[in-house]
């Protein structure tokens, strides 16, 4: 797997333990605004191709403590079920990953917490040298020895210049990342899927759209429609949920 992307890894960045490097391009400020989320916000994100794919829902909350600032993400479908969370943490010259969960329901019904290996922890760069510059993150997760079944994901994330960016009507200076992803679902043999996307960031808010490319029918394509507290979050379910009964 790791040998069809070895032409991307001389240029890795490995910027967790780095000192701030003269000349580089500071691009901290697209990232999450980690120092303004100490309460969390729920990031609601659209998808935009016409379709019925389900919205998703991002709880973004930030910690400080003696180790510096810590960015975590929550994903919630369509029960107010986390599915997903990941925690970060915020160095001067970029984030890295130090956790990473799935959560799974058997066919018994029965929900597990399933944590991911993190080889290359690579996240969000705040400095950068020039649109070569590539990141690469591994993440690997082992839902069972018995049958065996595991997912790994390797993305690389390359810097692709600055735009501007329509949000609630108003322009917001933003930058993009091309991706190119793989991943490979072990079972008794290997299935292995890989494709191309992007991601958008905008200035002060953070994730704003992404796209990824999964085959010539099937396009991911979401967008950040709004933003605002969990009690507004679970208002709104709680409405649904009086309405079917």
């Amino acid at each position: 797997m790791k040998n069809r992307l070895i032409f991307f890894l001389p240029l890795l960045v490995f910027f967790a333990n780095c000192g701030k490097a003269p000349n580089y391009l500071d691009v901290s400020s697209y990232y999450f605004p980690y120092d303004l989320l100490e309460e969390g916000l729920v990031y609601e994100y659209q998808s935009t191709g016409g379709d019925s794919l389900t919205t998703e829902y991002w709880f973004h909350k930030s910690v400080k403590d003696e180790n510096g600032w810590q960015h975590t993400g929550n994903y919630y479908d369509q029960n107010l079920k986390v599915r997903q969370f990941y925690r970060e943490q915020v160095f001067e010259t970029g984030t890295i990953f130090k956790d990473y969960f799935l959560y799974v329901t058997d066919s018994t019904g029965k929900e597990e917490r399933i944590d991911a290996n993190i080889g290359s922890p690579n996240g969000f760069p705040f400095q950068l040298k020039d649109s070569t510059s590539i990141l690469v993150t591994e993440l690997s997760w082992l839902f069972s020895e018995e049958p065996f079944h595991k997912t790994s994901l390797v993305r690389n994330k390359q810097y692709a210049g600055k735009i501007k960016y329509r949000f609630k009507g108003e322009d917001k200076p933003a930058i993009q990342f091309s991706l190119k992803e793989l991943i490979d679902d072990e079972r008794e043999g290997h299935l292995e899927a890989e494709y191309n996307g992007l991601e958008i960031y905008a200035k002060d808010i953070g994730l704003v759209y992404y796209n990824k490319e999964i085959s010539k029918d099937l396009q991911l394509q979401y967008q950040l429609v709004d933003i605002y507290p969990m009690a507004q979050l679970e208002e709104k379910f709680n409405k649904q949920y009086e309405v079917k009964e």
